[in-house]
């Protein structure tokens, strides 16, 4: 089936202040196509999905140049954007009604049978506010599938996923764009999960599209992955002494039945890093959230024991810092610079621009914010940092610089981590890995 509508974009140019971010971009979307694009975090493939959906410049400032076919207004009318953030997408307080208002199903028993079909039918009465982000994430491809709209714009939709929730995802969406005739345009580093389903494969680099196979990006892309693979050979950690023991009997939020998080345990040490694994809605970021609470403000005796080891809990409660998913929610300053306290040296760890120092926050790529949440925490004075999904929208350049920071962190400087992740390139750098089914 196909809808019968094509795109095509000639000499597109984006301007931000004084900021070329795209410079004569040539892109075409066949009728029911399906194209992936890629590239260097920050270098503008979410502005380009911001363009054909018409928020910038009518939400956020930029100046557009050139020719669209359809025209630009009426392209802007048939597109759908999922959001990198998929917490900025939805609006109901509930499942049930996010899904009978957005998509215009009164009756709630329909409501649950579109949800049986994704296999969501168990979150139809669900707070939204309590789902994870890779469970929004679910809900809103739902939504864009049910939205009729012409062209689905997919921004990382796979980053809060686990493997095998992401290949489940992957298969789904592709399968139904074919039968629905819809097209997609894909943002995502995770190339080889989309390789066996998309029409093209291209690369956003200085404001230009390539196509990936002819592209210098293809061989660094390769490149840094196998040196993600070798870090933990290079900069393996050691058992330390200074700790903070937990256990954990268990956990319900209220009024649910289900029980989370039963009967774990684990410990974090100066100089270690946990990894928090576990799929999508399995409780990773409730952990870190209940272990927080419990440290700082005594919330959960019942349900978490802890047991300080060679350390006060007066200095562990110093030296916390929480990095949350959503990394705008950690900031407090307004700009990079102040949020860095003019420790701007501190960007070149990372590979952020230092031209980026000058920015606010809320200008800055997802995957660059959680660059500096990170060097922020640092500058802060923090030591025992406890983050959620601290690589999502990094590619594996940046991914490989940002793990070797934070092992070298452990490692050389005795800061310990904690991080809630499905990202299997974080265990190659864990000393400890606490599973969660």
């Amino acid at each position: 089936m196909s809808n019968g509508l094509s795109v095509k974009i000639r000499g597109l140019s984006l301007l931000y202040d004084t900021n070329e971010v795209l410079r004569s971009l040539d892109l075409e979307l066949g009728s029911g196509e399906i194209i992936l694009i890629t590239g260097y975090s920050g270098s503008g493939k979410t502005s380009l999905l911001r363009i054909l959906l018409g928020s910038i410049p009518k939400i956020f400032p930029g100046v557009i140049n050139g020719y669209f076919q359809p025209d630009i207004e009426v392209l802007n009318k048939l597109t759908f954007y999922l959001p990198q953030e998929p917490w900025f997408g939805v609006a109901s307080p509930y499942v049930w009604s996010e899904i009978s208002t957005v998509a215009k199903i009164p009756d709630i028993n329909t409501v649950g049978k579109v949800l049986d079909k994704f296999d969501l039918s168990h979150l139809i009465n669900r707070s939204t506010y309590t789902l994870s982000a890779g469970e929004i994430q679910r809900i809103l491809i739902i939504l864009a599938l049910l939205s009729n709209k012409r062209i689905l714009l997919l921004d990382e939709p796979t980053s809060y996923l686990d493997e095998h929730n992401a290949n489940l995802f992957v298969e789904l969406v592709s399968r139904l764009s074919r039968e629905m005739g819809v097209g997609l345009v894909i943002i995502d580093h995770r190339i080889d999960l989309w390789s066996r389903y998309v029409d093209n494969i291209y690369v956003l680099d200085k404001g230009k599209i390539e196509d990936y196979s002819n592209s210098s990006y293809e061989k660094i892309y390769r490149l840094y992955i196998d040196k993600i693979h070798s870090l933990k050979r290079d900069l393996a950690g050691e058992r330390r002494d200074r700790c903070l023991e937990f256990r954990m009997s268990g956990f319900k939020y209220p009024g649910s039945g289900r029980l989370l998080l039963r009967e774990l345990e684990g410990e974090l040490c100066y100089g270690n890093i946990i990894l928090i694994k576990g799929p999508s809605g399995s409780g990773k970021s409730t952990l870190l959230k209940i272990l927080i609470e419990r440290i700082l403000d005594k919330r959960y005796r019942d349900e978490v024991y802890i047991k300080y080891r060679n350390i006060s809990e007066g200095k562990v409660k110093r030296d916390i810092m929480y990095i949350p998913d959503n990394p705008l929610l950690f900031f407090t300053e307004p700009t990079v610079n102040e949020e860095l306290s003019g420790s701007i040296d501190l960007l070149k760890k990372l590979g952020v621009p230092e031209n980026r120092s000058s920015l606010s926050i809320k200008r800055l790529s997802s995957g660059e914010r959680r660059r500096v949440a990170l060097l922020s925490a640092v500058a802060r004075g923090g030591r025992l940092l406890f983050i959620d999904e601290p690589t999502v929208g990094l590619d594996p350049y940046n991914k490989y610089l940002y793990l070797r920071f934070i092992r070298e962190l452990a490692s050389e400087k005795n800061y310990g981590f904690i991080i809630a992740s499905h990202d299997p390139h974080i265990e190659l750098i864990a000393d400890e890995i606490i599973r969660i089914n």
